[in-house]
């Protein structure tokens, strides 16, 4: 949320320090020079120091010191001068601030000597000690304001402060989607695939060089979303005439037994293709009928058994399998044949509920299920873009419960059931 807005910050900051920087070196110079006064006598010496430190603070003094120094304005005097007692000790100090050292060395020690004639002087009527000079003040030149590190510190830190404060409140203003989640609650919609923002899918790139596995993973997705989309409304029930005529035990036919073109040894009119009817069983899944894509994972699992080395052809003949217990070879159909090989694992990774995002570097596991027939899974060196995990899936009563035995620490595992 905050690096979409990073711009925000960042000019934050850089204009907080630049005004910074131009206030300090805008500023005036000050100096500071101390005196120290030494309170003695008396029978509270802690008592005297405070006293004295009240006194020091007379517009009387500041006219003394004027007399002395008729250069230095009272009013410079009244303004400039400061005093504090060291700790819990008999010295008080007198301190002057000034856009000159050697300014503020002679207010502190005019001041300083104002102050001890007028003790002097009242020294009878006032008990509070005797005072007298130990310390004369000096120019110094080292300024004691601005503090250059510190103010452009303090305005760095209010620029970040601001820019953090601005960026999260247009965040909340913004009523724009930023996430898939909110723009699936907005349009009630589901998300049939996100695209990224890539070099190799503009338009001048696009078909130049072949995609990555990842890449190309995001147009399958779309591919497959897009044929079993929901955005219709939500699938309350699967009506199919002759359902039992449709499904011929092994697979699903193209056509059903009942209809009068049936043929089973024809390719669109009653044969059975292993990979429509993964494709069938997918969809059944993702609407949410699981029992029913097992049923045709099943059927399609044991009529890959009767085949040599487990190898589904290309299609074979829609015979029932009531009728003649094991399916019936298609003269000429491919073996092997890919989309045929790819149906029973793509079947296998649809009950498991597999689903990764590789580009989030995240694999989802939704609602495995087990046929009652197969007490378990193991899938090892399953890769996530540029990651493994491996996974265990096993059958606990009517449950499907998964687990992850090993992974890429950078690759997130999320399972729902």
């Amino acid at each position: 949320m905050i690096r979409r807005r990073l711009w925000i910050v960042i000019i934050c900051f850089v204009v907080a320090t630049g005004v910074a920087v131009a206030l300090t070196l805008r500023a005036e110079n000050r100096y500071e020079s101390t005196s120290g006064l030494l309170v003695t006598g008396g029978i509270e010496p802690q008592r005297n120091a405070e006293t004295n430190l009240q006194l020091l603070t007379l517009p009387s003094i500041a006219s003394r010191a004027n007399q002395m120094e008729p250069a230095i304005s009272q009013g410079e005097f009244e303004s400039s001068i400061s005093v504090s007692q060291v700790a819990e000790s008999d010295i008080v100090h007198v301190s002057a601030n000034s856009a000159s050292p050697q300014t503020a060395a002679r207010i502190t020690n005019a001041y300083a000597e104002a102050f001890v004639e007028y003790r002097k002087e009242d020294h009878g009527k006032i008990a509070a000690g005797r005072v007298s000079l130990v310390q004369r003040a000096v120019p110094n030149d080292t300024p004691v304001s601005p503090k250059k590190a510190k103010n452009v510190g303090f305005g760095a830190l209010i620029g970040i402060v601001l820019g953090l404060a601005l960026a999260l409140l247009l965040e909340q203003m913004d009523r724009r989607v930023k996430r898939e989640e909110d723009l699936a609650d907005t349009t009630g919609l589901s998300i049939l695939a996100t695209i990224p923002k890539r070099r190799s899918f503009d338009r001048k790139h696009f078909g130049a060089e072949p995609l990555s596995p990842a890449e190309s993973e995001v147009f399958r997705l779309l591919r497959a979303n897009l044929r079993y989309s929901k955005d219709r409304g939500a699938v309350d029930s699967v009506v199919v005439t002759s359902a039992d005529r449709l499904n011929a035990g092994w697979g699903v036919r193209t056509l059903s037994q009942a209809a009068v073109a049936y043929n089973p040894f024809d390719y669109q009119t009653g044969a059975v293709w292993p990979h429509d009817t993964a494709m069938v069983a997918v969809g059944l899944r993702s609407y949410g009928f699981d029992d029913e894509a097992l049923e045709i994972f099943t059927g399609l699992y044991e009529a890959a058994t009767r085949f040599d080395l487990y190898r589904l052809p290309e299609l074979f003949a829609g015979f029932d399998r009531v009728t003649y217990g094991r399916p019936v070879r298609y003269p000429v159909a491919c073996s092997p044949q890919a989309w045929a090989a790819g149906s029973l694992p793509y079947l296998l990774t649809s009950v498991l509920g597999i689903v990764p995002d590789a580009f989030a570097r995240t694999l989802h596991v939704i609602r495995p299920r087990l046929p009652e027939w197969l007490d378990f899974v193991e899938i090892n060196g399953l890769t996530v873009g540029t990651s493994r995990v491996d996974l265990r899936f096993e059958r606990s009563g009517d449950l499907s419960l998964a687990a992850v035995t090993a992974k890429s620490p950078d690759l997130q595992v999320k399972i729902e059931y």
